[in-house]
């Protein structure tokens, strides 16, 4: 199989363009594919990348969703990253530009935690791609390497417009258009970056780097989406093609961890790294296709690629995927990973919980949806679950939680404890434990929020849930929610101003990146809660149910603890390099009035639940 012909220039120019594609194998692991996929992108967007693209739909440079020439002359500039991920819904190609060795670095020791068990390749320079592969713990599964130019090269363009790009292999990037580029920015017509972009709109899978080249020494710049030419995006320069979308998952069924006993496959991820022969050494970059080359006589032998693998590994144990939608190093994953050692260790050959971290089994919604019908059977949701019964949105009340021993009383009051679990099975839920999520903050990138009228104007990231929209509605701010996997690249982009969460997930989703400052508001106590889906609950036999129940509810205590101490620790790791600041509580509890008296009214039981968590303060 081929990907790109990559590019044509000296080592230093090759030196910022790294290209990452994610595909599946028809008949093998293409299965579910789309949300593994859209997985891959989403997880790309964390680590700067340049551009990502949809081999079918295209980039975040091709605003246009229908493939009309005419169309690609008047469109906006950009297309919103989240559009890109949402377009992917079918086994396609998928792939990421980096212009950072260390981006690439991270994203790879990333992808290779989801384990999503798709065919993943890696165009670069041969030895920049082995050791980015090196030390992301990554062994490559082969290389192939670019010969050259040979045949009728007369009937190549010049070295100038192959330096800046090799030919689309869709046919859609002529090398007419990019003379005339050329020629424009030399006519003072064009900058580099607008050229760039101009040329970038032709390309129909995204596979497109606007990075210009750089010395050895110089930093690259960060992935920004911005409607016009910023200072920094004005910084970019000439092309390079490779890219794909990233978008919501949806709560399928993942071959590498399918429900109940049997075979289960497990997915191997394969890296491939690739070279180019240089010849001539111009300032301009050089870019990838196929085609082209071909009608002309000329072949270049290619620079990339390499199929995945699937191996296979069979148990009788049931396996239960348990989903969350935080991040590797966040405190779900930590409290998740301990408890599926102790779950697997107790039920060994009977049960192995498999924990999908990072929306890979889908959002909040999806899951909390998802869970009633197996799919996945074990989820920790938290704000969302004031959706499927309204009386979990007494943890939505600002401060009425005011520390962990007030949650640990809270938690094993019986009362509480009826309130919770009572009229859960009939929905299709089960209750197994209360973890935490922990006491949220706002980060924004306007300025610091030290009483609610500050927040007026805001754009404010919140979870799902009415009762924290109708909270920052009365402090002044915009609330809106949105998934939490699409929060850092609407951060990034100035879609949104600020979100609040508690410290872990802060540092885990790298928000300390697009944020300036940090506002110590605590406002809400946010829980989590180990659920399971009762027609799965139902069909495990009652030694099981007893072992993984009481392992569950004992998590509780571990997830405060380590709440507790996260707390200290990455407080010191924000700020810097946000700006933290103290706020007047006080001023926020008496702007939260109007929400206990609403939430009070409207819910059956609400007064009184607030009442019993006021008095075992």
């Amino acid at each position: 199989m081929t990907n790109t012909l990559h590019r044509f220039g000296s080592r230093d120019s090759l030196r910022d363009d790294y290209i990452i594609f994610a595909m599946a194998a028809r008949g093998i692991n293409d299965q579910g594919a789309p949300p593994k996929l859209q997985t891959f992108l989403r997880l790309a967007l964390r680590h700067h990348p340049i551009n990502v693209g949809n081999a079918v739909k295209g980039g975040i440079f091709r605003a246009s969703k229908a493939l009309t020439p005419l169309a690609h002359w008047r469109r906006r500039e950009f297309i919103a990253p989240e559009e890109v991920v949402e377009s992917v819904d079918t086994c396609t190609t998928v792939s990421a530009v980096f212009d950072d060795p260390a981006n690439l670095e991270a994203f790879l020791t990333e992808l290779k935690a989801a384990d999503l068990g798709i065919s993943i390749n890696i165009a670069a320079l041969t030895d920049e791609a082995r050791t980015c592969c090196q030390r992301a713990g990554i062994t490559r599964h082969s290389v192939e390497y670019s010969l050259g130019f040979h045949g009728d090269l007369n009937r190549l363009p010049d070295r100038h417009v192959l330096e800046l790009s090799t030919m689309c292999g869709h046919g859609m990037v002529a090398h007419n258009l990019a003379k005339k580029m050329l020629d424009w920015v030399k006519e003072g017509r064009r900058d580099p970056r607008q050229a760039a972009t101009y040329l970038a709109k032709f390309c129909t899978c995204g596979i497109y780097n606007t990075t210009p080249p750089t010395s050895p020494n110089s930093a690259p710049a960060a992935f920004t989406i911005r409607p016009g030419p910023s200072a920094s995006s004005r910084k970019r320069g000439w092309g390079s093609r490779n890219a794909v979308p990233a978008g919501r998952p949806v709560p399928q069924i993942p071959r590498e961890a399918r429900r109940g006993t049997g075979a289960a496959a497990v997915g191997t991820v394969a890296f491939a790294a690739a070279t180019c022969v240089q010849r001539g050494g111009g300032r301009m970059r050089a870019v990838g296709g196929v085609g082209r080359l071909f009608r002309w006589g000329g072949i270049l032998a290619l620079g990339l690629v390499l199929v995945g693998i699937t191996g296979g590994q069979a148990w009788a144990a049931t396996v239960i995927r348990l989903g969350h939608v935080a991040f590797p190093g966040s405190l779900f994953d930590i409290v998740t990973t301990r408890y599926a050692k102790e779950v697997n260790e107790a039920l060994k050959g009977r049960v192995e919980i498999k924990v999908f971290h990072s929306s890979q089994l889908g959002t909040d919604e999806q899951m909390i949806k998802g869970i009633k019908v197996g799919a996945p059977e074990m989820f920790i949701p938290s704000t969302i679950m004031s959706t499927v019964d309204q009386r979990y949105g007494v943890f939505e009340m600002p401060y009425i939680i005011v520390n962990r021993a007030h949650m640990k009383r809270v938690t094993e009051h019986a009362q509480v404890q009826k309130a919770r679990f009572e009229g859960l099975p009939a929905k299709g839920i089960r209750l197994l434990g209360v973890w935490e999520h922990g006491f949220r903050h706002i980060t924004n990138t306007v300025r610091p929020i030290v009483k609610p009228d500050d927040l007026k104007g805001i754009k404010l990231r919140v979870p799902g849930g009415i009762w924290r929209v109708k909270m920052f509605k009365a402090y002044g701010a915009n609330p809106s929610p949105m998934p939490f996997a699409e929060v850092y690249s609407a951060l990034q982009s100035g879609v949104m101003d600020a979100q609040e969460n508690p410290f872990p997930q802060i540092w885990s989703a790298k928000f300390h990146e697009v944020q300036k400052y940090l506002s110590l508001t605590g406002h809400v106590y946010s829980p989590a809660y180990l659920v399971v889906g009762e027609e799965f609950w139902q069909k495990l036999p009652k030694d099981v149910q007893a072992t993984i129940a009481k392992i569950s509810w004992g998590m509780g205590d571990f997830a405060r603890s380590e709440g507790e101490r996260l707390d200290k620790e990455l407080m010191a790791k924000l700020a810097p390099p946000m700006k933290a600041n103290e706020v007047d509580k006080e001023a926020f509890i008496k702007a939260s009035a109007a929400i206990y008296e609403e939430f009070g009214t409207q819910v059956a039981g609400a007064a009184e639940l607030i009442k019993l968590f006021q008095s075992l303060r």
